[in-house]
């Protein structure tokens, strides 16, 4: 989908949820209302994952942005459901159409002064001056023993040098932070097992997708069909 049509279909889905609002929200009360529709929509969600085979992670923190998600979501809900007692359904939907026109509107600027003082940050404590460049390999082959001993010392890996880095995309800067905190706080506990139980959660699945889908395309000369398989914007990638 092309990004004006998607935010097209965003306008229009926000201009005409208040209708959708009052009718669900009419005769049993607007907390009725709230529970069914997240309840229907949880239903839903959980049938297109099974019906198009997604991975659904279900370790900690998947649970945590779930229960956050699920929180924000249901108290946004149920103060628009409280709200449309009393608000005109026709003065709420000028008002949800219009948000993610004034979203962009204020996100420009606000995003601008944000970036152009971070670079001012960085210039002051880095320098103007370009010293040297350099590069490396980036290792993508998939996730490796993630601790072991070097002489009496435990020592435990992180970021590339434990293999997270994505096969396909090369991404691994979010993985390298996350699973550096996580190596730290295993140090701590002196409690390798779990770092390795938790990251094999993390990443496994991810890590072991990529890796196939990356010797797919090293293995012969791709076509058309075999590139969308192995690139991550499409659906057959996740298939």
């Amino acid at each position: 989908m092309s990004v004006p049509a998607a935010y097209l279909a965003v306008v229009l889905i926000w201009s005409t949820t208040p209708l959708a609002v009052k009718w669900s929200g009419e005769g049993p009360g607007f907390l009725l209302g709230v529970l069914g529709r997240m309840g229907l929509a949880t239903i839903l969600c959980l049938a297109l994952v099974a019906a198009m085979r997604l991975e659904f992670p279900w370790h900690r923190d998947a649970r945590r942005a779930y229960y956050a998600g699920a929180l924000g979501a249901y108290a946004a809900m149920l103060l628009i459901y409280w709200a449309a007692q009393y608000v005109p359904s026709g003065l709420i939907s000028v008002l949800f159409g219009l948000s993610p026109l004034v979203t962009a509107l204020l996100a420009r600027p606000l995003l601008k002064a944000i970036i152009e003082r971070l670079h001012a940050g960085l210039l002051d404590r880095v320098g103007r001056e370009i010293l040297a460049l350099t590069g490396g390999a980036i290792p993508v082959g998939g996730m490796l023993k993630l601790f072991g001993l070097l002489e009496d010392t435990l020592v435990l890996l992180a970021g590339d040098a434990a293999g997270l880095a994505n096969p396909v995309t090369g991404a691994g800067i979010a993985a390298a932070v996350h699973s550096g905190r996580l190596a730290g706080e295993a140090a701590a506990r002196k409690s390798p097992h779990s770092y390795e139980e938790e990251l094999h959660d993390l990443y496994g699945a991810a890590l072991e997708r990529a890796l196939r889908r990356r010797r797919e395309l090293l293995d012969s000369v791709p076509g058309k069909a075999a590139l969308r398989r192995g690139w991550i914007a499409y659906p057959e990638y996740w298939q």
